[in-house]
């Protein structure tokens, strides 16, 4: 009896021992993200990315290492843009911002399909998205063409699969080449999800597109200047 009841003791003071962490990480784009971490290092818990001045960008949670619940998306101003439930699997809330910059296109021969889809979206503010994806392509390109003021236009592909997986390309012209990379988004802290195009309850493969307009300077800290 002495040594259950020991036992029962031991094992409710290690439960109350094991606690989430709670983590900080800067992302590329300067944004700051806060989670927490389970006993398996897992995400668990309230997940929220702020902006390098401390506005909200994206609040969320997550339960074993998956996105649960309601996911929100805000813009500069704090106007929550998109709002998605990962257990209905069900968009709630996609402002007119959110997808006002991109072009779309659905890879399937219907007309009604091509008519009607519900296009893709990325579960993250259009701003912070494309932050990221120019700080990465930033980074990605040759020290050679970064060594000079430059301005740099540019048009982002990005082919979005059925069930969401995506692949970044950037094609741009710079000093009067013109150049094509690809760009990889894939971050163990923060990775940008897509939700596929879809049509009565079917995902089809889409393309999203959009354009950069990026003032390149060696001197000083580079600025990124969004084609809007």
């Amino acid at each position: 009896m002495k040594s259950l009841l020991i036992t029962t003791v031991s094992t409710l003071f290690l439960s109350v021992l094991i606690v989430n962490v709670d983590k900080t990480e800067k992302l590329k784009d300067n944004s700051v993200a806060n989670y927490q971490l389970d006993e398996n290092g897992k995400k668990s818990g309230p997940f929220k990315i702020t902006s390098s001045k401390g506005g909200i960008l994206l609040s969320g949670s997550y339960k074993d290492g998956n996105r649960v619940n309601d996911w929100y998306c805000f813009d500069r101003n704090g106007n929550v843009t998109l709002r998605y439930n990962y257990n209905l699997k069900k968009l709630i809330l996609l402002s007119e911002k959110q997808i006002a910059d991109y072009e779309f296109k659905v890879d399937d021969s219907n007309a009604e399909v091509q008519e009607k889809f519900q296009a893709p979206f990325p579960i993250c503010s259009a701003e912070q998205f494309k932050g990221l994806l120019i700080s990465e392509f930033i980074q990605q390109i040759p020290a050679k063409q970064k060594t000079s003021k430059a301005n740099l236009k540019g048009e982002v592909t990005a082919l979005i699969s059925e069930t969401g997986r995506v692949k970044y390309f950037v094609k741009y012209v710079l000093d009067g080449y013109e150049y094509k990379t690809s760009v990889d988004l894939d971050n163990k802290v923060f990775n940008v999800e897509w939700i596929p195009a879809t049509y009565k309850d079917k995902t089809y493969k889409s393309e999203a597109k959009f354009n950069i307009d990026v003032a390149i300077d060696p001197t000083t800290e580079r600025r990124f200047i969004w084609n809007y």
